[in-house]
């Protein structure tokens, strides 16, 4: 499915044409962090001024319309964790987000975050349910199924059927 780019105010992001609910994989366009982070740094761990990050977070909510967010603890792993609101919103200190390579979830207006550099972001929807998820697929991931794993978590907690989930594979190994 082809990626587009979209330019929404200051923001630069693109976007799965196949994908129907609001989701991006952002670029460095249209934020506020400074020097080698600048623009759009949604890392919290690179030595970015917290506030630039959280106004970065917001520019984004702004940007695509969410009001919460799960951001994840990454252990190249193939751990899938279902979420909802009760996840959401746990600021910007790692030990708070849930330890997954992969989140899924039913709640509207819920975002997914995952962090990929030279990974493989993979983004999932399912047009029936409404359910999402979202995978950092590393090699490690991706040779334990990750996104099969993925889809199957899914099926088993929102009673998707796989043949209606589409699928998006983002880009990696760059900017």
């Amino acid at each position: 499915m082809p990626i587009i780019t979209i330019n929404n105010g200051p923001l630069e992001y693109l976007a799965a044409e196949g994908i129907a609910v609001p989701h991006c994989f952002t670029t460095r366009v249209g934020g506020v962090s400074q020097g080698h982070l600048a623009s759009l740094n949604i890392g919290v761990h690179r030595g970015d001024d917290p506030e630039n990050v959280a106004e970065n977070y917001r520019r984004l909510g702004e940007a695509l319309g969410f009001s919460h967010l799960v951001l994840t603890r990454q252990t190249h792993s193939d751990i899938i964790r279902t979420v909802d609101l009760s996840d959401a919103d746990k600021g910007l200190t790692q030990d708070a987000w849930p330890e997954c390579d992969g989140l899924i979830t039913n709640t509207p207006g819920l975002a997914l975050a995952v962090f990929t550099a030279d990974c493989t972001p993979i983004l999932l929807h399912d047009p029936v349910t409404g359910a999402v998820g979202a995978v950092h697929a590393g090699w490690r991931g991706t040779a334990a199924d990750i996104a099969g794993k993925a889809v199957r978590a899914m099926e088993a907690e929102f009673g998707c059927d796989p043949a209606n989930i589409c699928a998006a594979i983002g880009p990696n190994i760059g900017q």
